[in-house]
Order: C-alpha cells, then structure tokens, then sequence
C-alpha cells in the first residue's frame, strides 16, 4: 500500500496531512480495528467494527452522533426530490419516513401504506392523505375480532375482570359490573373490559366487538344497558324502575359496535 501526498508530513500507521503549518494537524488515525478522521486534531468521525461515531469515540449503537450543544441530523434533496429515513429488516416490508418532493408535507409509511400524514397546515391525518382539522382519523373497526376493542382506553382502578363485560367505577374506585335495574349500577363512568384486570385496559371510548355480551344485534340500532348484569342489548329495559341508558350503537360489522355512553339515563316508573 502506498500513500500519495503533495506536501505536509507523513506518520507511519496513519495518513498525516498538514495544508497550513500554522493550523492544527488534519490526519486518519489507524488503531487497533479503528478509524478515526481527525480534521483539525480533534475526532470527528470514528469507526469501529459495526458502529460509526461522529462527534463521539465511544458509539453505542450502528450510527451515534453526538455534539456538546444542540444536535441536528438534516437529510436533504435537491429541489424537485423527496427525502425519506427509511427503515427495513432482512429485506421484508419497509417502514419510512418520506417527505414527497411535490410538498413539504411529512407522511409515515409502513407496508407501502401512507398511516400518518401531516400537512402543510399542520393537520395530522390517520389512515387519511387529506386531512380537514388538526386531528382528523378515519377508523375502519372490521378487523376487529370476538371481545376486542380499541379507542380511548384507560388503565386505572381495581377489581378482577371478564374481557368484553361492561363495568362502572364505584365510589371505592373498583370496575363493578352494572346492571341496568337500578340506577346505582347503570349510571356514573363507563368501560369495557378489555382483559382481566385493568392494567389490561378498561375502554371507555371507541369501537369493540361485542360478541359475547351483547344481545340482539342490529346494524344502526342504539345499544342499551341490559338488565342481565354486565351486558348490553339493542332491546331497551322495559320494567318498573328500569334505567335506560344509551351506551353506543351499532356498526354494519356484525356485533361491532362503536361505544360511547350517555351521561343521562332515564328511570322507568
């Protein structure tokens, strides 16, 4: 191996190049199974088997960057071109980050799908391109299979739970099961269970398939508290002190329904 230079120095082991006498050496150091580019004397760009470094000699990861103040890492195309971070595992589906070369706007992409858009207005869209206010998220609940769920979803309270029974909070801060004969057990916070305890979450808003304890399902219908504890119904109470109490409706996906309970309930006389 030889090196070519046109003045300065040479150190054997490392290529050693000064321009100006006056500055402060520029030069790559060779150590052991290292590279470290050194403009000016100080380690600037250092690699080492499976991790490159800049602005730091110890990465901890592929690619460290480090800087004593504020840290920026800018990717930019030319006028026209679009930018893109772009992640993949063993040459399965990709996941990027993609700013078309058309509009500044910055989309999410996971399997070829644009999931998360934001515009130039700064609307963020979810499973839409073309968002119309700040939060804007279309939901397609069809997937959904038996007592499962998602939206809203809270993770506080006690109390052991069944998966797809409706509950509320009682005054103890335990999920009790309601039960739509009185009103002590129809009204107050509402959620479903969507585990056994709620560290698994209890949801309080949002679209659940409710294939176990939900009777006489109706695409449109509203969805009622049932009189049998912990379980819902299109066919509203009928009984002396009954409550009625509106809890969702029903989706056109079987036993799909999007919950979302009313605060107000009626007694029956």
């Amino acid at each position: 191996m030889s090196y070519k230079y046109s003045t300065g120095s040479l150190r054997q082991g490392d290529i050693y190049y000064e321009d100006d006498r006056l500055g402060e050496p520029t030069y790559i150091d060779f150590g052991m199974d290292t590279i470290t580019l050194r403009p000016s004397g100080s380690a600037q760009l250092y690699v080492e088997d499976g991790k490159v470094g800049i602005g730091t000699t110890s990465p901890d990861h592929t690619l460290h960057v480090k800087s004593p103040g504020t840290c920026h890492v800018k990717i930019e195309s030319e006028a026209g071109d679009e930018s893109a971070l772009k992640l993949s595992q063993d040459g399965q589906s990709s996941a990027y980050v993609w700013m078309p070369g058309s509009t500044s706007d910055l989309r999410f992409y996971v399997n070829s799908a644009d999931r998360m858009h934001i515009d130039n207005d700064g609307n963020i869209g979810i499973a839409t391109t073309d968002p119309k206010v700040k939060l804007d998220v279309h939901h397609n609940p069809t997937g959904l299979s038996s007592d499962t769920g998602g939206g809203e979803v809270v993770t506080f309270g006690t109390g052991n739970l069944t998966g797809g029974k409706i509950y509320y909070l009682n005054s103890s801060g335990a999920w009790t099961e309601t039960d739509a004969d009185a009103a002590a057990t129809s009204d107050g916070l509402l959620g479903i269970a969507l585990g056994s305890a709620p560290a698994n979450g209890i949801l309080l808003r949002g679209f659940f398939d409710a294939t176990t304890y939900l009777s006489n399902f109706v695409a449109g219908l509203p969805v009622y508290l049932s009189t049998t504890a912990a379980s819902m119904d299109t066919t509203q109470p009928s009984g002396p002190g009954d409550i009625v109490r509106c809890i969702g409706y029903c989706t056109n996906t079987a036993n799909v329904i999007y919950f979302n309970p009313e605060s107000v309930y009626l007694e029956l006389s």
